[in-house]
């Protein structure tokens, strides 16, 4: 069962040696969505085995309990943060959808936010295990994910380009690594999915070459290369504020 209500989302020390790291280790875990799915826990994606691409507009479940959604924008101001139902057949899947929808950003963009955001410098290019990004909550402009406030577990959408404080002395609290694994705690330390750089292969005896086969035209979607984060992939989100504050919800 949840603690508290589920709705709960907080940057929490993954790795305490204690219950964080142990009995709560599915708060830390969100599945990358291209759709909500149906609820259930590690649902297949219906873009499974392809990659999500910068730009892209993405749901991410909390792997904690069943029917737990990220959701932003929340209240009068525009800064809550929670875990909740999208599929309640009410409010929260007819009115207030676009809570739930994040875009994946290599910068923060100009702070539009619809009907797709602001065109992303990388867009089309795949997000890779490591990576670093922006997440813009799709509700309104100027509002994206921030975590690591108050004594390091506070998370909240705000508006990172305010040309003053969100902007100039917190921004790496808008900053989120993607990662297969929880890694050390130290911001930006290597993922064990991420791609390794390639080693010198030993030069064989020259072979007859084959004739080459005709290079097949590009499809649309990039296949995946290794490293790259699939449609359905389980990842933690490890903020670059400080060291040791992973993305926790339903709590």
């Amino acid at each position: 069962g949840s603690r508290g209500s589920g709705d709960g989302v907080v940057t929490g020390n993954h790795l305490d040696g204690g219950s964080e790291q142990t009995k709560n280790k599915a708060t830390y875990q969100w599945q990358v969505r291209s759709d909500a799915g149906d609820g259930s826990r590690g649902s297949a994606d219906s873009k499974a085995a392809k990659c999500v691409q910068y730009g892209d507009v993405v749901f991410l479940q909390n792997n904690w309990m069943d029917n737990r959604w990220l959701s932003g924008s929340r209240g009068s101001e525009g800064n809550g943060v929670a875990t909740r139902n999208h599929l309640d057949g009410g409010n929260e899947e007819n009115d207030v959808k676009t809570t739930y929808q994040w875009q994946v950003r290599s910068n923060a963009g100009d702070g539009s936010h619809g009907p797709r955001g602001s065109a992303d410098p990388k867009a089309t290019q795949c997000v890779q295990y490591g990576d670093i990004v922006f997440l813009q909550n799709r509700w309104m402009d100027n509002r994206w994910l921030s975590g690591s406030r108050g004594s390091g577990d506070g998370v909240g959408t705000w508006n990172h380009l305010d040309g003053g404080y969100e902007e100039n002395n917190v921004k790496t609290t808008y900053q989120w690594q993607f990662r297969a694994d929880a890694g050390d705690g130290s911001r930006g330390s290597a993922d064990v999915e991420a791609t390794p750089a390639p080693r010198p292969e030993p030069t064989p005896a020259p072979t007859p070459e084959p004739t080459p086969e005709p290079t097949p035209a590009p499809t649309s979607e990039p296949t995946p290369a290794s490293g790259a984060i699939q449609y359905g992939d389980m990842v933690f989100l490890q903020n670059n504020w400080m060291d040791n504050r992973w993305l926790s919800g339903s709590r």
